[in-house]
C-alpha cells in the first residue's frame, strides 16, 4: 500500500502528509507494508524450482525453507518548536500565530520528505539509524546474493555520447533482472543525462501517478529522482582510485515478492499541545519503518557511473 493509504491522518496531519508527498516523489511511489516495531523477515533464498510426482505419490517437500530472522522498525522524524514568546506576539498583534505555524510545519515536512529519501538510500546503519539501500547492496550484505544484486558500470563516462549505448544496454539488463520492475531510483544528475538519452533514442516517455503528478518514464517504467544527498556523484570508482561515480537502483517495489517498506505508522502526526506551563510547544511528526527485500530478484544496484 501507498503511504497516504497505510497512514490514520486528521486534516492537520493529511496536510502534513501532502507536503511530504510534494517533496519526496519516492515517498509518493514507494511501497509500504504493516509490519509490527519488530517483525519477522526470512533470509534471501532462491526459489526452487516445480516437480513431478509419481502416481498415488507425493510431491517432494521443501528443502529450502528460509530462516526467519528478527527486525526492527527505525524512527523518523522532525519536531518542530514554538517558544511560548511567540503566543506573547500573536495576543497583541505582532504575529498570525496560526499562519507561522503551518510554515513551520510545512519547512519540517519538506525535511522529512527529504530524510525519507536520504536515509532509505544512503542511510550508514550505526546507532539508531536505518541501513539503506547502498549499504544492503555493497556486495556484502545480502548473503550469497551480493555480487549478483549488484552490476558494475565499471566507470562508464556517460558524459561522452559515444558510451550512452553501453550505458542502456547495462540499464536494460537491469531491468531484465528485476521482473515487473516499477522503479528506477536515480539522482538529479542522471535523471538528466537519462533524459537526453531518451531523446536520441526515443526510449523516455511521461506519464502521471495516483496523485496526478508528472513522471518521466524508461520503456514504461517511472524514474524517481531523489532529493539530494540519496544516491550522490561522489560513490568510490571501480579502480578504487577516486570518489567520482554515482548509482542507480531498479526494482519491484511490491509487498509480498518484491522490495517493500515495513511500517505499523505510516506518516505519525503529533499536533502542537496549547501552551499552559511549559516553555515551549512541540509538534512531532515520525515515520517508524524499515527496508524489507523479499527475493533477489525485487531490486539491482547499477554501480559505477560517472556523470560528472
Amino acid at each position: 500500500m501507498l503511504l497516504s493509504q497505510i497512514s490514520s491522518l486528521d486534516a492537520n496531519g493529511a496536510a502534513v502528509l501532502r507536503d511530504i508527498l510534494n517533496i519526496s516523489q519516492f515517498a509518493r511511489l514507494a511501497e509500504f507494508r504493516e509490519d509490527g516495531t519488530d517483525y519477522v523477515k526470512t533470509e534471501l533464498k532462491e526459489r526452487s524450482a516445480p516437480g513431478f510426482r509419481a502416481k498415488n505419490g507425493s510431491y517432494t517437500p521443501e528443502n529450502d525453507n528460509p530462516t526467519p530472522e528478527l527486525e526492527g522498525l527505525k524512527f523518523l522524524g522532525k519536531e518542530a518548536i514554538l517558544d511560548q514568546s511567540y503566543k506573547i506576539d500573536a495576543e497583541k498583534g505582532l504575529l498570525n500565530l496560526d499562519v507561522y505555524k503551518q510554515r513551520l510545519l510545512k519547512r519540517r515536512a519538506f525535511a522529512l520528505g527529504r530524510g525519507l529519501d536520504v536515509q532509505t538510500f544512503a542511510g550508514g546503519g550505526t546507532g539508531n539509524d536505518i541501513l539503506g539501500f547502498a549499504g544492503i547492496l555493497d556486495g556484502t550484505n545480502v548473503g550469497n546474493f551480493g555480487d549478483t544484486m549488484v552490476l558494475n558500470g565499471l566507470d562508464l563516462d556517460l558524459t561522452a555520447e559515444a558510451n550512452w549505448n553501453s550505458f542502456m544496454e547495462l540499464l536494460d539488463e537491469a531491468i531484465e533482472d528485476v521482473p515487473q520492475a516499477n522503479i528506477i531510483a536515480v539522482n538529479g544528475k542522471l535523471k538528466a543525462k537519462i533524459n537526453s538519452m531518451g531523446r536520441k533514442f526515443h526510449s523516455v516517455a511521461e506519464t502521471k501517478d495516483a496523485f496526478g503528478e508528472h513522471v518521466m518514464t524508461y520503456n514504461g517504467i517511472p524514474i524517481v529522482r531523489l532529493n539530494d544527498g540519496a544516491i550522490p556523484n561522489d560513490e568510490r570508482n571501480n579502480a578504487d582510485t577516486a570518489d567520482t561515480t554515482t548509482s542507480l537502483y531498479v526494482m519491484r517495489m511490491e509487498e509480498i515478492d518484491g522490495v517493500c517498506l515495513s511500517s505499523n505508522s505510516g506518516l505519525r502526526y503529533t499536533p502542537f499541545p496549547e501552551l499552559e506551563a511549559s516553555v515551549t510547544e512541540k509538534a512531532r511528526m515520525e515515520i517508524y519503518y524499515n527496508i524489507t527485500i523479499e527475493a533477489p530478484d525485487a531490486i539491482r544496484r547499477v554501480e559505477h557511473l560517472k556523470i560528472v
